[in-house]
């Protein structure tokens, strides 16, 4: 029994002595707990504080360390919570960046966009942020570009646009200002085209070609065109009052011997009035001799005889109506008879047209061409140059004169 009393006294003692060491090993591990808790609620407090930075919260108050002390371990769910609660609306709003970023690209038709996770991943977003932000970059530096030559071209068109206005909501009525011009714009080159074209025509040009390449060249031919014709005027108006200082004098030469001839044709009709009287003296009978002349159809004679008068004028259409016709009939005195000759007027001969032929003040006036034969009347259109200044009138006396019946019996 004595043994065993000291058996179990030494087992007691050991087990004591194990005690005191288990316990000693045991307060050091709790001292090591107790730092590496007061660590992790110092670094839970530092990542709170990280979280709240910019982002207008304030958990790393609420998760202060001495909050998060073991001796407050019945809080420890609570508080933690709310750091997993502001990790989640982080990664939420990571997630939102990320997603609003690649919305962005793709809206700005960005080449190669990166994978959505790109945006999230640690290793990842930086990278795809780069790349996307050089694309916006780009972007804004074109569209400015692009404003500043809008602006640049509607100032060149008498346009004034602010690069300001067009980058508001309000762009589409800055720009229509320009819009609007613009279509005036191709609405005058269109007209001006149009009229370009009418005068290459009646220039006797070809059709012009308004491309781009054959623009200059276009227009350079009807200039050409124009100036040509500038000159054949010049050329034709010299010509023309030299035409007309001959024709002048030509005039004045045919009113001489205008004068002549009908001097000349009342001295004959004296002359002729003789002979009937000494033909009746002769033979009272009233028979011709042989070496006597009756006037026939479109004879000389008949036609040296014609006198009419001009009865119409349409100024309007420039044509003139004179009382000879197809069935006109001159007159021949045969001693006490009359013999009726038509003269047979056609168209396309020349009449003198004079004034107060019956009296001493006789006016020649001009000429006349007969245009269409009625059968009382014929129309004729006044040769142009023939008048000079002077205008013919109704009541004018019209005649053949010796050249048109020696024309006409050609």
């Amino acid at each position: 029994m004595k043994i065993v009393n000291l058996i179990l006294s030494i087992l007691i003692l050991l087990l004591a002595v194990a005690s005191a060491v288990f316990s000693y090993f045991l307060f050091e591990k709790r001292e090591q707990m107790v730092k590496g808790w007061e660590k992790m609620a110092v670094t839970v407090n530092q990542a709170s504080a990280e979280l709240d930075k910019g982002s207008g919260t304030n958990i790393a108050k609420l998760l202060s360390p001495e909050l998060l002390s073991h001796e407050k371990y019945s809080d420890l769910d609570k508080n933690l919570a709310q750091l997993t609660q502001q990790a989640q609306k982080i990664v939420q709003q990571r997630d939102d960046l990320g997603s609003t970023i690649k919305k962005i690209a793709t809206v700005t038709e960005m080449k190669n966009i990166p994978n959505a996770d790109d945006f999230m991943k640690m290793d990842a977003y930086a990278a795809a942020k780069k790349n996307v932000l050089e694309w916006v970059t780009e972007s804004k530096e074109r569209q400015d570009g692009t404003i500043k030559m809008v602006c640049e071209t509607a100032s060149k068109l008498g346009v004034s646009l602010t690069a300001d206005a067009l980058r508001t909501p309000e762009y589409a009525s800055e720009f229509r200002k320009l819009d609007t011009k613009i279509t005036a714009v191709q609405s005058r080159i269109s007209s001006d085209n149009d009229s370009f074209t009418q005068l290459a025509q009646i220039l006797g040009g070809s059709t012009p070609d308004f491309s781009d390449n054959a623009y200059s060249n276009s227009i350079k031919s009807i200039s050409d065109a124009a100036q040509k014709m500038k000159d054949d005027f010049g050329s034709a108006k010299s010509s023309l009052e030299s035409a007309k200082t001959q024709l002048a004098s030509m005039q004045s030469t045919v009113k001489g011997k205008d004068s002549n001839i009908q001097s000349l044709q009342k001295d004959l009709k004296g002359k002729e009035e003789q002979i009937a009287k000494l033909k009746l003296i002769i033979n009272p009978a009233g028979n011709v001799k042989d070496d006597f002349k009756l006037w026939t159809e479109g004879s000389p004679e008949a036609r040296m005889a014609v006198q009419g008068k001009i009865i119409d004028i349409n100024r309007k259409y420039g044509f003139v109506v004179v009382d000879l016709g197809a069935n006109t009939k001159v007159e021949q005195a045969i001693g006490n008879k009359i013999n009726p000759v038509n003269p047979k007027i056609t168209s396309n001969i020349d009449l003198v047209v004079a004034r107060g032929l019956e009296g001493d003040n006789t006016q020649y006036v001009g000429r006349i061409k007969i245009v269409k034969v009625h059968d009382n009347c014929s129309i004729a259109n006044v040769i142009p140059g023939s008048t000079g200044d002077r205008e013919v009138k109704i009541g004018d006396t019209v005649y053949l004169s010796s050249d048109a019946v020696a024309a006409m019996s050609k």
